[in-house]
């Protein structure tokens, strides 16, 4: 290198290098100021979440409480039917909350942060499936009564 010319901007940046040292501190402060704060906001957002998702259980829960209080002498299709789809609509909306569940214990794993078990999930998918059961036959026997009735 004692007879190549560089040009300023490579002249510049060999400058740099060798001052590189002195200023790395520097960077690792903000890279660490900035890392603790992305972080911070993850712990904030999870916080968030771990409440919606709570509540949300909450109501799912409500719903499949008030499977226990019906005790309706007489059930007209009407009220059969309605059973049926509210079945179905938690039964698609805790197969979405273990998806939210499985995706909240990974942002936790990463977090480093105690796993949330949230045992009363597992107690409302077994609570549903006598009641799934039984409105499901309830209204598909009577269908399939009022079909062989008509014929």
């Amino acid at each position: 290198m004692d007879y190549v010319v560089l040009p300023p901007d490579d002249l510049a940046l060999n400058a740099r290098v060798f001052h590189w040292p002195e200023n790395i501190e520097a960077v690792f402060d903000l890279s660490h100021s900035r890392l603790r704060h992305r972080r911070a906001a993850a712990e904030e957002a999870l916080g968030t979440r771990l409440e919606s998702f709570a509540e949300k259980l909450d109501e799912y829960n409500k719903a499949l409480e008030a499977f226990k209080k019906k005790d309706s002498p007489v059930l007209n299709m009407e009220e059969m039917k309605s059973n049926v789809d509210t079945l179905n609509w938690l039964g698609e909306a805790l197969a979405d909350a273990k998806q939210e569940l499985f995706d909240i214990n990974e942002e936790e794993r990463l977090l480093e942060w105690e796993i949330s078990p949230f045992r009363s999930f597992a107690h409302m998918i077994s609570f549903k499936d006598p009641y799934d059961k039984l409105w499901r036959t309830a209204y598909d026997f009577h269908v399939k009564y009022e079909r062989l009735v008509q014929r």
